[in-house]
């Protein structure tokens, strides 16, 4: 029988990867509090998680350290947001747009802040797709223009 190969967090949050990492121990039939246990999820964190680990307190049970980690990502993800640092990469455009527009509510930022945020963290591509709408119709709404880089990025797919 092979052995179970501990997961690693990869692009996971903390708390995907510690539900998948609770499926691997139960596997190998150990508890939580084991150190090969605590030493496995370590090794599979990422090297940020990892560092807030090692800063959080090793020793401390794991169920303290997810919590602590859960909310480390939080407050990263949302200090990302609040300096301007939330970009598209590999998303689609309207999950992007529901992210910036989930950070722009629970700042209060506005209408003009979302707008000029969401237009910002756009892939290259469609910050071009952007300027051609905008060459078009200038007082494009942002929802119309979410909708046809929604769509753009559709027949995109459709002919690769």
């Amino acid at each position: 029988m092979n052995p179970l190969i501990a997961p690693t967090q990869g692009k996971l949050s903390v708390n995907d990867y510690f539900t998948i990492f609770n499926f691997y121990v139960v596997g190998v039939g150990k508890d939580l509090d084991d150190p090969d246990i605590r030493v496995k999820f370590m090794a599979g964190l990422t090297l940020n998680n990892q560092k807030e680990f090692i800063r959080f307190g090793v020793k401390k049970p794991l169920t303290e350290i997810v919590a602590h980690l859960k909310r480390h990502d939080f407050a990263f993800e949302i200090g990302g947001y609040r300096f301007g640092n939330i970009v598209q990469d590999n998303d689609s455009v309207l999950l992007f747009y529901e992210n910036v527009k989930k950070y722009n509510a629970l700042f209060n930022l506005g209408k003009e802040r979302l707008k000029h945020d969401f237009i910002q963290g756009l892939n290259s591509e469609n910050q071009l797709e952007v300027e051609f709408c905008y060459s078009i119709e200038p007082d494009l709404s942002l929802e119309e223009l979410v909708d046809r880089l929604f769509r753009l990025e559709a027949l995109s797919k459709l002919n690769k």
